[in-house]
């Protein structure tokens, strides 16, 4: 009869074998989980979720996609989040970004603040999405009503940008943005000023409280 191979059995490593094995060098970190989704902007845009992104390829350019006015510093950020010295995955949310098909560079366009920690903290990775947008001034509009509809930045901020692109009452409700919401409903109405008072109330000169109480008023 044929003897069955035997089993060999190896005995778990001890001193200085297990040792070795445990300085064995870690695995190299995950490359970037991108995948598409169902999940919808404000607009009703799909993204896309990119996991575990670098942060060394966002990009910062305030001055194109930060819909914040107010006391900004040159990275875009608020100072929001000052003081914080770590980053938290699981706090942070995901970002919005978008890739400007002119020069292949991917752009932050909600989360100055967060990105602007990540880099300082020396955080190597975080989760972002895409946003699909055909230029600039779209992305900038996706970033900028994702805001709004959080309750983000201050009525200013969201007065200049509806200026600026002439958003109306109605255009919020079509977009699914709440206007009962403070920043939404208090920039509604100092959207509304002429320029001289809106002007005022920019440079300090009249309360928002007062511009608001005014801005209420106008209906056309």
């Amino acid at each position: 009869k044929r003897e069955k191979p035997k089993t060999k059995i190896e005995p778990a490593p001890t001193g200085e074998a297990q040792q070795i094995r445990a300085e064995r060098p870690a695995e190299a970190p995950k490359k970037p989980k991108q995948e598409e989704s169902d999940i919808k902007g404000v607009e009703g845009e799909k993204v896309s979720i990119s996991e575990n992104h670098p942060v060394e390829d966002l990009n910062l350019d305030p001055e194109r996609f930060q819909y914040k006015v107010e006391g900004l510093e040159e990275t875009g950020a608020t100072g929001s989040l000052k003081g914080v010295k770590k980053f938290s995955k699981e706090l942070a949310g995901v970002v919005l970004a978008w890739k400007d098909p002119a020069d292949g560079k991917t752009y932050v366009v909600n989360g100055h603040n967060r990105v602007n920690l990540a880099k300082k903290t020396g955080t190597d990775a975080i989760d972002i999405r895409f946003v699909e947008a055909d230029t600039a001034q779209e992305a900038r509009a996706i970033g900028a009503l994702t805001n709004i509809a959080e309750g983000k930045g201050t009525a200013l901020d969201a007065a200049k940008y509806f200026r600026d692109t002439q958003t109306t009452k109605e255009d919020l409700e079509s977009q699914g943005v709440k206007i009962t919401d403070k920043v939404a409903n208090d920039g509604i109405s100092l959207s509304n000023l002429g320029d001289k008072l809106f002007d005022l109330v920019a440079q300090g000169k009249l309360s928002k409280e007062k511009g608001v109480i005014l801005g209420s008023k106008i209906t056309s």
